[in-house]
């Protein structure tokens, strides 16, 4: 079980860093508290922490985030990333959502147009999402 966890933790690290990089550009601004970060790449996402390594100018930095909720066998992976978005987006409400919050908002409920600044319905109910199951559809 341990080595499955692991595979799923290298396969969610890699998946985040292929298809929504803007996303963990955001979380590494925004909590690893690197507003100036150019790129940022999840390294390993751990029990307790999730690893980042943040580029700023030519600058290479290590950020830890400590994970909102420790790892257990009724935490999935997801809600812990879903956390982590939800308590970087209230940091930001006002800002772009990102490639991860769009893709919630639009397989969630249909929504369009989200990526505006001040969406404020669409905002609510991604941080709602974030406490929900995801469905079979949303493959994020």
């Amino acid at each position: 079980m341990k080595h499955q966890r692991q595979a799923s933790t290298v396969n969610l690290a890699r998946h985040l860093n292929d298809q929504y990089p803007d996303t963990v550009l955001f979380l590494a601004r925004m909590l690893g508290a690197r507003p100036a970060a150019d790129s940022a790449r999840i390294n390993a996402i751990q029990d307790d922490a999730i690893d980042i390594t943040v580029c700023i100018g030519k600058d290479v930095e290590a950020v830890r985030l400590p994970s909102p909720t420790t790892a257990d066998k009724d935490t999935s992976l997801r809600e812990r990333i879903s956390e982590l978005v939800v308590q970087a987006r209230a940091l930001d409400a006002d800002g772009l959502l990102t490639s991860l919050e769009q893709q919630i908002a639009q397989s969630q409920w249909g929504c369009t147009n989200v990526s505006r600044p001040g969406t404020v319905s669409s905002r609510h109910r991604i941080a709602e999402a974030a406490h929900m199951p995801h469905p079979a559809a949303t493959k994020w």
